[in-house]
């Protein structure tokens, strides 16, 4: 949720950068690096979860947590569609 008042385009037409700015930049290319990178996640934050009440396997595993927020490994198995799909 945005509480800045502006309107966010959910338009999947639209791809790539919707904010360009050498850090936004960075982030983008530095998350697509570990990304594709193998063996990065220990195997046990990379399993569908049955149990996790999402639905079709999809798992969700905090990685990292900070006073305003958590960091999450989201596991959407093949054949699943997320939410957002």
């Amino acid at each position: 949720m945005c509480d800045f008042g502006h309107h966010h385009s959910h338009d999947r037409s639209q791809y790539g950068f919707l904010v360009d700015t050498p850090h936004v930049r960075a982030l983008i290319e530095e998350t697509a690096r570990l990304l594709a990178a193998d063996g990065w996640l220990p195997e046990e934050y990379t399993r569908p979860d049955e149990r996790s009440g999402m639905g079709g396997g999809i798992g969700q595993y905090a990685l990292y947590r900070a006073e305003n927020g958590e960091l999450f490994s989201l596991v959407i198995p093949p054949g699943c569609r997320d939410a957002g799909a």
